[in-house]
């Protein structure tokens, strides 16, 4: 009976030793587990970091690039206000000499009223004359290139970017105002903008997207719903 009982403890000892080691090597399993867990953790954070990193320099690029396209474009939509070898005509509002170019003149000619501007230019006796006129055209005159002429409204339209049309663009909306005239063929609501800007009493316009018709008008509010047809006023471009 002793020896039995030795027996059955000696074989209780020996299970629960080798269930001692189990543990410990499940324990050491679990530890080195864990310890791989951590270390992909490590790395997977620092890939996202790093793609995180690359993203938003890509997404700054971008965004630098698009705000760099959109200069040049306004640049050059600006530089198409610029009509050399044409003089403005109508009534003066003031006069200005001694004025290096028509960048200046413009910065001369602020006043509200102030909606086109004329700069005499060499081999003109009267250069750096620059006159401010109260018409956004007037009449066309032609001399001798010995002018260069700016209309303030074009001008100021081609300081806003896409994100300023986009917001002053009422889509499906037609405008109230009455229609000074219509052009043809033209490619977006903004090339109608531009076109209102060479009339006197142009405020506002309507353009037809699947026709390219620009419908002018004058002073009123958006008006009825009207699917394809989108309106701005030119106020809100240039505020």
């Amino acid at each position: 009976k002793q020896w039995y009982q030795r027996r059955v403890r000696g074989e209780v000892t020996d299970y629960a030793a080798a269930t001692s080691t189990q543990i410990d090597n499940l324990v050491a399993k679990t530890n080195q587990v864990y310890d791989r867990v951590q270390s992909f953790s490590t790395t997977a954070n620092s890939r996202i970091q790093e793609f995180t990193t690359s993203f938003n320099t890509a997404e700054t690029e971008s965004g630098l690039v698009t705000r760099a396209a959109e200069k040049l474009i306004a640049g050059l939509s600006r530089d198409n206000c610029i009509r050399r070898g044409v003089r403005y005509l109508g009534t003066a509002t003031a006069v200005h000499y001694n004025v290096p170019t028509v960048y200046e003149c413009l910065e001369r000619c602020k006043a509200p009223e102030v909606l086109s501007v004329t700069l005499s230019i060499a081999p003109n006796p009267e250069k750096g004359k620059c006159e401010c006129w109260d018409k956004r055209r007037g009449y066309l005159f032609d001399r001798h290139n010995f002018y260069t002429s700016v209309n303030r409204l074009c001008w100021e339209l081609g300081a806003a970017d896409n994100e300023k049309w986009a917001s002053c663009t009422n889509l499906n909306r037609v405008h109230s105002g009455s229609t000074i005239a219509v052009s043809e063929g033209l490619a977006s609501i903004k090339e109608c903008g531009y076109a209102c800007a060479y009339r006197d009493d142009c405020a506002a316009v309507t353009y037809e997207r699947d026709t390219g018709k620009c419908y002018l008008k004058g002073s009123g509010s958006i008006g009825a719903s009207d699917v394809g047809s989108d309106s701005l006023d030119l106020s809100c471009v240039i505020e």
